[in-house]
């Protein structure tokens, strides 16, 4: 679903299918696809088609403001666990092995 999200998200940003296809680097029949997905999933039309253009319709609208809401989302979370990542990886427990007949030579430090 959220690669159908970004796809809705960039033929709304295009304002076309043609110039959303070149910026997203797929076929305009494989976006056509996304959004009948999109489309069967919410049971409604999301645009209008006029001529070479597009128009939102008011459940696109809806869609439009709740993708946008759910993508900057992900990217927050995204950024949040590869900052929690970052964090557990530097903060890992140093351990310094030593051999047996080395013992008896730090024995008289501790």
């Amino acid at each position: 679903m959220f690669r159908q999200l970004e796809c809705f998200i960039k033929i709304c940003e295009e304002g076309s299918f043609a110039k959303a296809s070149e910026s997203l680097m797929i076929s305009q029949p494989a976006l056509s696809q996304q959004i009948r997905y999109i489309e069967a999933e919410f049971n409604t039309p999301v645009f209008k088609r006029a001529g070479r253009g597009i128009k939102l319709t008011a459940a696109g609208q809806i869609l439009y403001e709740k993708a946008i809401s759910v993508m900057r989302l992900i990217g927050e979370s995204k950024k949040e666990t590869a900052e929690l990542s970052n964090t557990q990886i530097n903060q890992l427990p140093l351990s310094i092995g030593i051999s047996p007949l080395d013992c008896p030579n730090f024995m008289p430090f501790f």
